[in-house]
């Protein structure tokens, strides 16, 4: 599993690049066409996180611990995927939709 959304990386090799566990999300219940318009941040606390493959909804929970996703999250979504038989190793990114959150994967 490797957390692929990181913090600035206009300085540094990509391999020098660190994750960001910031718990932020874009939400697409919100009507605007200007993304930046879309970012969210989850509260502290539990949420659900869902994923979606081959039409089949699969959902886990992850804490939010100071506005920061908690240790372990990675683990508890490469737990998600591997039950839903998906491949992809790469979190790209946390979206709401129809007032879900989700995970979007990458292979």
């Amino acid at each position: 599993m490797v957390w692929s959304i990181y913090k600035d990386t206009s300085s540094n090799n990509a391999d020098e690049w660190q994750p960001n566990y910031s718990a932020w999300y874009y939400d697409y219940d919100v009507e605007t066409n200007f993304s930046p318009n879309r970012v969210r941040f989850l509260h502290d606390g539990q949420h659900e996180v869902n994923y979606m493959f081959n039409h089949k909804q699969y959902t886990t929970t992850v804490n939010v611990v100071n506005g920061m996703f908690e240790d372990g999250t990675e683990q508890r979504i490469l737990d998600l995927i591997k039950q839903s038989g998906y491949w992809g190793i790469y979190i790209e990114m946390f979206t709401k939709k129809n007032g879900k959150l989700f995970v979007e994967m990458g292979s």
